[in-house]
């Protein structure tokens, strides 16, 4: 069963959102370091996936 709860670790969404854009902000020239999304990131809803009871961003 799939269900979603509120994030429980902002500083890891923060490292996956980094991780998944590098490439984009390289190509753009992006100045962006991990503390700066860490802070956009907790003025919006973050959510978790869980599948069966199990966070799937802890499962890499």
């Amino acid at each position: 069963m799939i269900s979603f709860q509120p994030c429980s670790d902002l500083l890891a969404s923060a490292q996956i959102t980094f991780d998944n854009m590098r490439s984009y902000y390289e190509h753009y020239s992006v100045d962006w370091q991990l503390t700066q999304i860490h802070a956009q990131l907790t003025d919006l809803d973050n959510w978790d996936i869980v599948y069966n009871g199990e966070n799937v961003l802890e499962h890499n």
